[in-house]
This record gives C-alpha cells, structure tokens and sequence, in this order.
C-alpha cells in the first residue's frame, strides 16, 4: 500500500468536520499548528499530534493541538496555512485526519525575487521546521533575525503528506516554483497588540468585508456612532 493510499484509507474510516477558521495563537504561527476544542477532534477521530488535511479552496495540513471548549467549532490557523488552504477568517473549512509519513527530502524553492532577504543556513532551517507536518505546492515559513521568509514545497520524498524531522535532508533549488498564494503579514505576527489590532479590524477590515459579501454585518458595526468613537479615540491616541 502508498503512503497515498494508506492516506486515503484513514480517510474514510474518519469523518470530515466543517469548521469556521479563526486566528492562530502568536506562538503557533510558522510551525504548521492546527488547534480544535477537544469535542471537535473527538469527532473526526483525532488526537493531538495527528495530521489533520484542512480543504477550503485548496489543500493544506496541519498537526492537531487542542484549544479549549470556546472555540468549538472553530480551527485556529495562521496566515500560512490559511492561506495553503485558500480560506480566509471566518470562512469554514473541512477537516479530516490524515496518514503521513517522515519526510526524508524536502526540496524548497525562495518564494522572493532579486537577492535574498537573508541567509538562513539549513540547520537553522531544519531546527525551525521539524515537527512541521507539508505537502508539495505548500508554503512554509522560516523565521531570521530580521523578518520571516516564505519557501514553497516543490518535492518531498516519499510523496503525500510528510513530516519534517530532525534528520530529513532539506535544500534550496531555484527556479521551480508552482502557482500558489504567497502569504502577506498577517494579525498574528504583530505582537503585544491585541487591544490595537482589534480596533483596526472593527474601523476598517470588517466594513470592508460586509459590505460586499451580502452577509449580515456584527451588531457593533450597525452603529455609525460607535465607529466615529472608535476612530476618535485612535485619532487621540
């Protein structure tokens, strides 16, 4: 049996679960984090530490952690897999454990153009993704001094998914870069400012994304007034 049949098998001996996605805990972001109130993996048939497949518009994978009972319902991911999977914030996704395999190779490709934004030596690389559970086409991320850099997955041996581990044999190929959304910055990598971030997203980001979508807009946007207070206190602050 393939390791992409025995993925399949786990498959449907498993059920899919429809999940709303929501923001990643700060530190998740970059390690492949996937977390799920204990009844929701309890449903699919998961427990922490398993690879969990996560279909929006397209595939991506993530290991299982557990949140708590108030985001039932709910997958905590960040931008980096959000956007693997091709699904936004608030948007549901279907979930579903998946077989995987130790990745022996793993053969990446810069995700920037021109001179690189930092030199990352491949033990440094291998140290920040083992335990990072990829599949060919995904993006990772790989933390520097300076900023975080994005690679995408071109091959993995075997094929399907695989997990990074401490003796999987990582290097850098040019050139070999397949279609796929690159990540942008994301709520989770601004750090200590949750009060700030929470009101840039209710002044600006959440309008934007109601007023076009036909949906019913939260009840705190309803009120011009309190829009106009927020934006005061920010102009004050």
């Amino acid at each position: 049996m393939t390791l992409l049949d025995a993925a399949t098998t786990k498959e449907n001996a498993a059920t899919a679960l429809a999940l709303r996605v929501t923001e990643a805990r700060v530190e998740d972001v970059g390690h492949g984090v996937a977390r799920l109130a204990p009844s929701d993996l309890r449903r699919i048939g998961a427990r922490t530490g398993d690879v969990l497949k996560i279909t929006g518009g397209t595939v991506a994978v993530g290991r299982a952690e557990l949140s708590d009972d108030a985001h039932e319902g709910m997958i905590q991911i960040d931008g980096t897999c959000r956007s693997n999977c091709s699904a936004g914030l608030q948007e549901q996704v279907t979930v579903i454990p998946v077989e995987t395999q130790p990745a022996i190779a793993v053969r990446l490709t810069p995700m920037w153009v021109g001179a690189a934004p930092a030199t990352i030596a491949p033990d440094r690389m291998l140290e920040d993704l083992a335990g990072v559970p990829v599949i060919a086409g995904c993006v990772v991320r790989v933390p520097t001094f300076a900023k975080a850099v994005n690679f995408q997955v071109v091959r993995t041996i075997p094929s399907g998914p695989v997990v990074i581990g401490k003796r999987t044999d990582i290097r850098i190929v040019e050139g070999e870069q397949t279609p796929s959304r690159v990540p942008a910055v994301s709520y989770e990598d601004i750090g200590g400012l949750e009060r700030e971030v929470a009101r840039v997203r209710e002044i600006v980001e959440l309008p934007l994304k109601y007023s076009h979508s036909g949906r019913r807009k939260p009840r705190a946007l309803h009120s011009p007034q309190r829009t106009r207070d927020h934006a005061e206190v920010l102009r004050r602050e």
